[in-house]
């Protein structure tokens, strides 16, 4: 037993060096306008990257470090690697990946709950990616939730894109900062939660130079950012609601971060549709008229003849024998978000209220 231990041991120590003899050949390219203390903590994080089996078992893992890689396949027993990996990023104070705080970080705690690397403030640019690109098509290196790798099965060179990603995440934030300063201080607060899952989103906008607001000030902030966006009485009424479910902050970051280029080409990315499930019924509230004369947004682009005038190039709608306005009527709960049926005679004029 104590020969097999020392073999153990030995092959241990075996596969570190092996990994420590690997240079990695692309240094990082961080934006240079970042904050120099920023710079010198983010160009060398433990940038990371699992392939996983269907029950959750890891089989390969690759690494990027102190410009050296770690790569280890053909992994049955997921916890000595794990431990091995935390050896070789020993010094590291960030880790980076895509899709690492769902997948690879919640793998790591399930294999190896002591695994050193479960100490590192994670950045995880899948959390990143839609508030940096918001508009569709989104970054070149991302379909869905997951990097666009030319290889299978290469946890190393997916490491290796996410670096890519981050670094064009970090320029997009930039270019933010300066033309809406006041959106990266609200991303500091949004995504500080009580649990800490996001530590490290939150301390990289707050460092970006978002100094993380107060709560009031991250209310005016919100309403601020949505004006003439959303509906106002719609924007008021969430604020109240999320602000008593902490947890539920990223959604507003989603939200407003959707909102600036909402109108055009752009969608909510899936994986946030199902990861934070609110914000579907948080955007339909937005655009729904709220039947108030005072909101200027619901005035202008719930406005029943204005949107047909716009249209169409109608003034008024179709007045029926009775007096009534069917039409309008129709129109009028499809923009309040109402549920209804509405069933008229051939030549009625239905088109308009669907189309």
């Amino acid at each position: 037993m104590e020969i097999a231990q020392d073999r153990d041991r030995d092959s241990d120590q075996d596969r570190i060096r092996e990994s420590n003899r690997i240079p990695e050949t692309a240094p990082t390219n961080l934006p240079a306008a970042l904050p120099l203390d920023l710079k010198d903590d983010l160009s060398n994080p433990l940038i990371i990257d699992f392939e996983a089996t269907p029950d959750d078992g890891v089989f390969q893992i690759g690494a990027v470090f102190n410009d050296l890689v770690f790569n280890e396949k053909n992994i049955s027993n997921p916890a000595p690697a794990l431990q091995r990996l935390s050896r070789f990023a020993q010094g590291a104070t960030y880790i980076l990946g895509h899709n690492i705080i769902k997948h690879d970080l919640a793998l790591a705690k399930a294999h190896c709950p002591d695994a050193g690397i479960l100490s590192l403030i994670p950045i995880d640019t899948l959390v990143l990616s839609p508030l940096a690109f918001p508009e569709n098509p989104y970054h070149r290196l991302i379909k869905g939730y997951k990097l666009l790798s030319a290889s299978r099965n290469n946890p190393v060179a997916d490491a290796k894109l996410s670096m890519v990603l981050f670094e064009d995440q970090l320029a997009a934030f930039l270019l933010l900062k300066e033309s809406q300063p006041g959106l990266i201080a609200f991303f500091a607060w949004a995504f500080d939660l009580p649990t800490g899952t996001f530590q490290g989103i939150s301390q990289l906008f707050e460092r970006l130079g978002g100094e993380k607001p107060h709560e009031s000030r991250a209310r005016d902030l919100f309403l601020t950012l949505c004006r003439a966006r959303g509906c106002a009485t719609a924007t008021r009424e969430i604020w109240e609601e999320i602000s008593k479910s902490l947890h539920r902050k990223p959604e507003l970051a989603y939200l407003v971060s959707w909102l600036r280029v909402a109108g055009g080409n752009s969608v909510l990315p899936g994986w946030v549709l199902h990861e934070f499930d609110g914000i579907a019924d948080l955007v339909l509230r937005l655009r729904m008229a709220c039947g108030n004369d005072a909101c200027s947004f619901c005035t202008q682009h719930n406005n029943p003849e204005h949107l047909l005038n716009k249209y169409f190039g109608f003034n008024a709608y179709r007045t029926m024998p009775d007096g009534r306005m069917l039409q309008r009527e129709i129109v009028s709960a499809s923009l309040s978000g109402r549920h209804h049926l509405a069933i008229l005679a051939t030549g009625g004029g239905k088109s308009i209220c669907y189309q």
